[in-house]
């Protein structure tokens, strides 16, 4: 059998690297890496059997012109992959490129007051602005879910957003007086529910749940998981973290 020598350490490259057969005087070992994990390996990719789930990020840069669109306020949301959905006047969303061209036009039309207020990856929020009723449809307008219980006469019109990753909508809706926050699945069950006062609102929205914030007599931050679970903040954190 032939010597080799000592073992030595393998460091895995961009290409094959082989130990020939024989006899080796000390072990073999195999560098390992523990940022070889899915979350740092772009979606699509597969690195020595580890699957990636890092979503590539677009750029919504090539969308700042003022002359693309003519009401801002329908603006609905960047996506990435797609580009910048807005809303139409009646029941219709349409899909904006950067040069401000309409590549897509989405139509969903139960009734003359349907609008669009949130977009995902996959997935439309529409809101019946008379019967107060809520879908949630594909991106082609077809209806995947129905919400009716979470909107009545004396609220206004949700505010929300669809989170991708977790298949949650964050919703807050209020009358003048009293704030609704929700967090409900795609699909219409109530994951958390809370009476905020006067003045509520999503902070921020992640994979792991959402900041809110309540003022009342006193600023108050929490964070609310994605199922559900509430935590208060302190605003002093806040304060060292942008100071």
């Amino acid at each position: 059998m032939v010597s080799r020598g000592a073992g030595g350490t393998v460091t895995p490259g961009t290409s094959a690297q082989t130990k020939y057969a024989g006899y080796y005087s000390s072990n073999i070992t195999i560098s390992g890496d523990p940022d070889l994990i899915p979350a740092n390996i772009l979606s699509g990719k597969d690195i020595f059997g580890v699957s990636g789930t890092l979503q590539k990020k677009g750029s919504v840069s090539a969308y700042l012109n003022p002359i693309v669109f003519v009401d801002i306020n329908k603006v609905i949301s960047f996506v990435d992959g797609d580009g910048i959905w807005v809303r139409g006047s009646q029941g219709e969303a349409n899909l904006y490129n950067p040069s401000g061209t309409v590549i897509k036009t989405v139509l969903f039309t139960p009734s003359s007051y349907i609008e669009l207020r949130a977009v995902n990856v996959d997935r439309m929020f529409w809101y019946n602005t008379s019967s107060r009723a809520a879908y949630v449809t594909d991106k082609n307008g077809t209806v995947i879910s129905s919400i009716t219980s979470f909107f009545n006469s004396s609220r206004r019109e949700p505010v929300c957003v669809m989170h991708t990753a977790t298949d949650r909508l964050y919703m807050y809706t209020t009358n003048g007086s009293s704030s609704m926050m929700w967090i409900i699945t795609l699909s219409g069950t109530e994951i958390y529910s809370a009476n905020y006062g006067s003045s509520g609102r999503w902070l921020a929205v992640m994979p792991e749940g959402a900041i809110t914030e309540t003022a009342a007599s006193s600023q108050y931050v929490s964070f609310i998981s994605k199922s559900g679970t509430s935590v208060g903040i302190s605003p002093s954190i806040f304060h060292h973290v942008f100071n």
